[in-house]
Parts: structure tokens; C-alpha cells; sequence
């Protein structure tokens, strides 16, 4: 059996079989079809993202985001993003901002493809350090730049304590070679530890214990 992840989101599998579901398959069906995903309207009309986002159970926080955990389709604007999103998954959460382009980062291409929801991933070290933890966002199949904008995530690292120094990686080829993304602080986020950092792209991202810590007060203000 294969498996092949589209840009488009939709996961194909092929292999040796004539049914799926108790349908015909001819030995090719999609696991993950268009109904999945908000798609992003080609407008700068703002109650018409709102309503397109809030159709798939988006709410709109305090700060005018489009806050949700359905994946976005960007086939419609080629990769533009007009408007603040934030995607949370997994108990993580990524806040894109306004007028960000995303480029698939091999080819220099705009990105038209699916935003998806962060995923955890079973990544137990990276570079002999041990992981805290470890998560995709994006895309599952390519790297992602942005430019004109960037994207901040936050994730929950429960047993870490507030002020300690941890590394974040990340790697553009599916967790075989690992770079040093930046060093941050554990934070303090309504009495629960957590790592907050910017980037400029979307990847496969893991955090590691750091050899240095810091007794100060780290507090993430909502």
C-alpha cells in the first residue's frame, strides 16, 4: 500500500483493493476530501471571511483573529492571508498574522495548498537531546516560508519549570537533519508552563532541554 499526502490536504492511498466504505475504489481512494477545510475567500471584505470561517466553527477572539481547528485552503487567494488566524490543535496553537504570503520554500512558488492544524509527532530525540516535544505546522508534505508576516507559536510543555531554557528546532525534510531554531524561556501562562516563539516558516518543530535557566518572573500576559 502507498500513501501520498497532497498539497491540497487530501491523502491518497492506493494498493491492492476494489472497495473502501463498501464503495468502489479501483484501487485509489482519498481519505481526506474538500468538506475538511475552510477555504480561505479571495476578499478583502471582512464578513465575508467571517462568515466563510465561522460556517466551520470558527470563532472571532477579542483581537479580531479567526480562532478554530479546521485546516484552511489557500487555493483561492494563491497563499495570501488577509486576515489574523490562529489554528489550535493538540493543545497547540499557531497565530499567523494579517497580510502574510505563503511560499513554498523549494521552489520560491506561492503556496495554494492546505494550512494544516498542528500535529504532535512521536520524536523522542533530537540531536542526542531529549524532547520535551515535538509537532508539525503547516503543511505535511513541504516547507512553508512567510513573508510580510509571521507566525507565533505557543504549546503547553506540562513538567517544565517557569524560567528554565529550552532549544527549538526545526527540520525541512520530515525529522532527518535538525537545526537550532532559538533558545526561549519556559513561561508563565495562567499558572501553566509554556514555550512561546516566532518564525518565518512553517516546519517540523521539536524542543529540547537547554544547559542554562534563569530565576526570573516570565509571565505571558492575555
Amino acid at each position: 500500500m502507498d500513501i501520498v499526502i497532497q498539497k491540497t490536504g487530501k491523502i491518497i492511498v492506493s494498493g491492492r483493493f476494489t472497495t473502501y466504505k463498501g464503495a468502489k475504489a479501483g484501487y485509489l481512494t482519498s481519505l481526506y476530501g474538500d468538506s475538511k477545510f475552510v477555504i480561505l475567500p479571495d476578499s478583502t471584505d471582512k464578513t465575508t471571511i467571517v462568515d466563510e470561517f465561522t460556517s466551520k466553527g470558527y470563532t472571532e477572539g477579542s483581537s479580531g483573529a479567526l480562532v478554530g481547528s479546521t485546516p484552511i485552503s489557500l487555493e483561492d487567494t494563491n497563499g495570501a492571508v488577509p486576515s489574523e488566524l490562529s489554528l489550535t490543535n493538540d493543545n497547540i496553537n499557531i497565530n499567523l498574522s494579517t497580510d502574510t504570503q505563503l511560499i513554498e520554500t523549494n521552489t520560491s512558488n506561492n503556496y495554494n495548498g492546505i494550512i494544516s492544524v498542528p500535529i504532535t509527532k512521536p520524536i523522542i530525540s533530537v540531536n542526542d537531546e531529549p524532547t520535551i516535544a515535538a509537532f508539525n505546522v503547516g503543511s505535511l508534505s513541504e516547507s512553508i516560508s512567510l513573508q510580510g508576516g509571521i507566525a507565533t507559536i505557543s504549546i503547553p510543555v506540562i513538567g517544565q519549570t517557569i524560567g528554565s531554557l529550552v532549544n527549538v528546532y526545526y527540520s525541512e525534510d520530515n525529522g532527518v537533519t535538525w537545526f537550532l531554531e532559538t533558545k526561549v524561556f519556559v513561561v508563565d501562562n495562567n499558572g501553566d508552563p509554556y514555550v512561546s516563539f516566532t518564525t518565518n516558516h512553517f516546519a517540523d518543530f521539536a524542543i529540547t532541554q537547554a544547559s542554562e535557566s534563569f530565576t526570573g518572573s516570565f509571565v505571558i500576559n492575555n
